[in-house]
């Protein structure tokens, strides 16, 4: 679709007044920066990651248009953002709307870069498309040592049965919104007994901004399940960053201080990264807020 990268970007901000291009604000770190002065923000977070972390693969024959990848890699303009991001590890999406052969083929071609990829994840249109239509795809995924994840939507055709499934059959790590376990008793107690990881999504857009589903967030937390707050892909919907989401959910169903600890610690606790680094991290939640409420943390891992 587009001949360079550079038309890539374009297209990302095409539109944009001046004032949008040169805003910031002191309300959130993040927007300390304008879009024009940051080179990381998602207009060219995608470019940079390209180029920079794939460019042998991506671009085998160096036609990806950069004189100078090393100078791009430490811009003066960057942000610490970016030296984190290139050690991030990836989730590898698979299309549910796609066949099992095909799935299993790009599983299957994810291996020789099995170092960068954390997990095996299933999304796309949920309709018809069960999580045992890829049960053998996520067996294999779960012997070659990848973690495993699929979204169970909101409103989806059977989707208390797709979450049995997600348990039962495929036995994932993490399920992607989930808000039905919290239509089966039987979900709930096996979720909390297992302490699956549930990402709930109450994120909002500048058109929409009341934050979704945020009652069923809440309800999930006083019911003691391993729920955590995200986005939902702010870069492609255009939703709100984690920061303004966590504020305003907590602002829209009341969310206690302690409510919103345990998000943080849910969160470190379920992520897929090294045990040195979880603590750490639980340490530095347990730091900011003074032990104030129970330390105990849910993990998956």
């Amino acid at each position: 679709e587009f001949e360079t990268l550079y038309d890539l970007i374009s297209s990302e901000v095409e539109g944009l007044t001046d004032e949008q291009l040169d805003w910031t604000s002191d309300k959130w770190e993040w927007a300390h920066w304008s879009i024009r002065r940051q080179t990381s923000h998602m207009a060219s977070l995608l470019y940079r990651w390209m180029v920079v972390r794939w460019v042998d693969t991506t671009f085998p024959d160096g036609d990806h248009g950069v004189e100078d990848v090393e100078g791009i890699a430490v811009s003066a303009n960057d942000r610490a953002l970016d030296v984190r991001y290139h050690d991030m590890d990836m989730i590898l999406g698979i299309l549910r709307d796609m066949s099992a052969e095909s799935a299993m083929e790009t599983l299957e071609q994810s291996l020789p870069y099995r170092d960068w990829i954390v997990g095996v994840g299933l999304d796309s249109d949920e309709k018809g498309n069960p999580p045992v239509k890829f049960r053998e795809v996520f067996e294999r995924a779960r012997a070659e040592g990848y973690k495993l994840t699929m979204h169970c939507d909101h409103l989806q055709e059977n989707s208390v049965q797709h979450i049995r499934q997600c348990l039962d059959v495929i036995g994932v790590d993490r399920i992607d919104h989930a808000y039905h376990v919290l239509d089966d008793e039987g979900l709930i107690e096996d979720v909390r007994r297992r302490k699956v990881c549930l990402t709930f999504c109450t994120t909002a857009t500048p058109s929409n901004p009341a934050p979704r589903r945020a009652d069923e967030l809440k309800r999930a937390l006083e019911l003691g399940l391993n729920a955590t707050l995200n986005t939902d892909d702010p870069a492609y919907m255009r939703s709100y960053y984690i920061n303004e989401v966590l504020l305003n959910t907590q602002q829209a169903v009341g969310l206690t201080q302690g409510q919103v600890e345990q998000l943080a610690r849910n969160a470190f606790g379920s992520a897929w990264i090294g045990e040195d680094e979880r603590d750490g991290y639980l340490a530095a939640v347990e730091g900011y807020t003074g032990g104030s409420s129970p330390a105990s943390t849910i993990s998956s891992i």
